[in-house]
């Protein structure tokens, strides 16, 4: 892990689908745990995206 702050999005983006995911389960509302499923994908995406892409230093 780089200190580029390469992967601030990535944990962002956790953390998001955190939070969706616990209004889903306070709210009983199942459309906000899928939001935070979504979430977590495109974490998931961002995350190996980026270090797919880096430049070697």
């Amino acid at each position: 892990m780089n200190n580029n702050g390469e992967h601030g999005v990535a944990l962002a983006l956790f953390l998001l689908a955190g939070v969706f995911y616990i209004l889903g389960w306070v709210g009983s509302a199942s459309v906000l745990s899928i939001l935070g499923v979504v979430i977590e994908l495109a974490a998931w995406i961002s995350l190996f995206s980026k270090d797919r892409n880096r430049k070697p230093d």
